[in-house]
């Protein structure tokens, strides 16, 4: 292994983060911006965008500042990774300029998405393992060619956020398989069938970025690039993939049976796979592993962390006071929470009832503050429960290792909690925010440090938290599960109803 620093950008939906580890694992420093929407004139809030030329001069502050923090020159880092958020991507026209930058959370082509999955919906689901389709980038590709043709003409390639980033950098064209399947553009299996999926969705293979893997020098650091960011010229640029699935590899899941929880924004759930598993019934999602030959199958809570914010904010607490206290035993009072947390059904994407459900009259009750924070961190974990169960029907396996990682990890308690309520023994990432190090373990092997992801990731993983279920704490929660679980199908079909 080599000496030296590797540098990571994560371009996720909430922010856009740096960090600066060691060829070890060990983070040096870290720094984060919150991302910028906006709404462009005439059209509804459905539609989303962020400003390229700003979010790049962001990613280049915080690329100055980590460097700075660290006490470091731009020749010390040996190589540079980028990551972002599924969903989202850039297209550029023919001169390499930005006509339209997009994050997961555009949902401006709806109807498009559905023509899509009335048209085709099931051949697209068996080729790419993901649906609805107005999540994906076909959908909002037959959204220009409909209502902005102007920009359609313009447009000469499609690269997902963190490949962008990339391109940013480097002045390379190119896109990491993982992420490719994550934007709907690359099918499950084999590279041939690339031509077979584009023609069903109608989309020109010309815009299609030249392809790379994960852990794959994809171009080297422009000058231009290296006066922004302070980086050196010619500085290996690796690719990294969608933040889940390196998410995967900070956790050390890089394994078949393997199940990685990370709870963040939003709470995906990702199982290793020897080969890709479609659900025959379109409840899940799947897609390809970082690591080559390996797939995984998703289910996720969709809310978790913002979830937990709007609590937060709503009874007037700050992010640290946020923590999972259990109740005095004989306390016969519980709230349950259904604050966006939920078991994922693909089909079923829209928005759903909720609230916080606990015994009435409250005079008689008193339920707390910390209550109400109890019930809307188990409404969670009983999600993650809910989502497990059906990974593991979905795959036909049995977690062999359970992982955990994520900012929600960082709430005191919520270790212990998913322990229990799942009933088995978890290991919590070493680094919390495990997108950043399974980046940096991308870049180790792109710069040569280690011969693969899965040695990386041994390498630079270290030692984890490992903690123990508790029986008597996870019998009583299995009843509390019960209830939610009951509960939540009422307000599902309340939902469906509306």
């Amino acid at each position: 292994m080599g000496e030296g620093t590797v540098l990571v950008l994560d371009l996720g939906t909430s922010s856009l983060k740096c960090g600066v580890y060691s060829l070890e694992g060990d983070v040096r420093t870290e720094a984060r911006a919150p991302m910028r929407y906006s709404t462009p004139a005439g059209l509804s809030d459905i539609a989303v965008e962020f400003d390229p030329e700003e979010t790049w001069r962001l990613a280049c502050g915080l690329v100055r500042e980590c460097l700075e923090e660290a006490g470091l020159r731009g020749g010390d880092v040996v190589g540079v990774c980028t990551t972002s958020q599924r969903g989202g991507f850039v297209l550029l026209d023919g001169e390499g300029g930005e006509v339209y930058s997009g994050p997961n959370r555009d949902v401006r082509a709806f109807f498009e998405g559905m023509e899509i999955d009335e048209r085709v919906g099931g051949e697209v689901y068996r080729l790419t393992g993901h649906t609805p389709s107005f999540l994906f980038a076909p959908a909002r590709l037959a959204w220009f060619r409909a209502n902005a043709p102007d920009i359609a003409e313009r447009i000469a390639h499609v690269l997902p956020l963190g490949d962008w980033l990339g391109y940013k950098l480097s002045g390379e064209v190119r896109g990491e398989r993982s992420a490719l399947t994550e934007v709907g553009l690359l099918a499950l299996t084999d590279d041939e069938e690339a031509d077979t999926l584009l023609n069903l969705i109608d989309v020109d293979s010309g815009m299609m970025p030249r392809l790379c893997r994960a852990g794959e020098q994809r171009g080297e650091v422009t000058a231009t690039a290296a006066g922004a960011t302070g980086l050196a010229a010619g500085t290996p640029v690796i690719a990294g993939g969608p933040d889940t699935q390196v998410g995967l590899l900070g956790m050390g899941v890089t394994e078949p049976g393997g199940m990685g929880i990370l709870v963040g924004w939003s709470g995906p759930l990702q199982m290793v796979t020897r080969g890709p598993r479609v659900d025959a019934e379109r409840r899940t999602w799947t897609g390809r592993h970082v690591v080559e030959g390996r797939w995984v199958v998703e289910s996720t809570t969709t809310e978790a962390g913002r979830a937990l914010e709007w609590i937060a904010q709503t009874l007037g607490m700050s992010r640290e006071e946020v923590a999972f206290e259990p109740r005095e035993e004989g306390d016969d009072y519980s709230a349950f929470g259904f604050l966006g947390p939920r078991i994922m059904d693909a089909k079923k994407m829209g928005m759903q009832m909720g609230g916080m459900m606990f015994p009435t009259p409250v005079g008689h009750t008193g339920i707390s503050r910390q209550e109400l924070v109890n019930g809307a961190l188990k409404g969670l974990a009983f999600a993650i429960k809910g989502n497990f169960d059906q990974l593991e029907e979905v795959s036909g396996e049995k977690a062999s290792r359970v992982g955990l990682g994520g900012g929600v990890t960082r709430v005191k308690g919520f270790g212990r909690l998913v322990a229990d309520v799942l009933g088995r023994e978890i290991f919590v990432a070493r680094d919390r925010d495990a997108t950043l190090l399974g980046a940096a373990m991308c870049a180790a092997v792109g710069v040569g440090a280690y011969n693969s992801l899965p040695e990386a990731a041994e390498g630079m993983g270290g030692e984890m938290e490992r903690v123990q279920p508790d029986g008597a704490r996870g019998e009583g929660l299995e009843e509390e599960y019960e209830k939610w679980l009951e509960i939540y199908g009422k307000l599902d079909e309340i939902s469906g109803s509306m």
